[in-house]
C-alpha cells in the first residue's frame, strides 16, 4: 500500500517498481538490488542523528541549522517503513525504530 501525502505516485519515479512488498527481503536489501545504476543503498553514513519528526518528516542536526525534508510518500513493507521525502531523501525505519536515510537522486 502507498501512501500519498503530497504530490502523485509519479512523484516515486522508479521506485514502485524497486521495492514489493511479497518480497521478505528488508527494504534496504529491495532498494540496493533495484537501485544498482546509482549505486545501490549508501545510507547517510555523516548523519547519526536522524529522526522522525511530527508528519513523517525526516530531521537531521548535520549541518550547522537544523535541517528537514518532508515526506511526500510512505510505504509500509515488510515490517518497516519506507519515507520518500523532499530533496531526494529515503528513510527506511525499522521495526525497532532505527533509521536508515540515504539521497537517491
Amino acid at each position: 500500500m502507498i501512501i500519498i501525502l503530497q504530490g502523485t505516485l509519479r512523484d516515486l519515479g522508479f521506485l514502485p517498481g524497486m521495492l514489493d512488498e511479497d518480497n521478505p527481503k528488508l527494504a534496504r536489501e529491495q532498494l540496493d538490488a533495484g537501485y544498482s545504476h546509482g549505486g545501490g543503498w549508501h545510507p547517510d553514513m555523516g548523519v547519526e542523528n536522524w529522526s522522525v519528526v511530527k508528519g513523517f518528516t525526516l530531521y537531521s542536526n548535520r549541518y550547522h541549522e537544523s535541517y528537514r525534508a518532508r515526506a511526500v510518500i510512505y510505504l509500509p513493507l515488510t515490517g518497516e517503513m519506507v519515507i520518500v521525502a523532499e530533496h531526494d531523501f529515503v528513510g527506511i525505519i525499522s521495526p525497532g525504530r532505527d533509521i536508515e536515510v540515504a539521497r537517491m537522486n
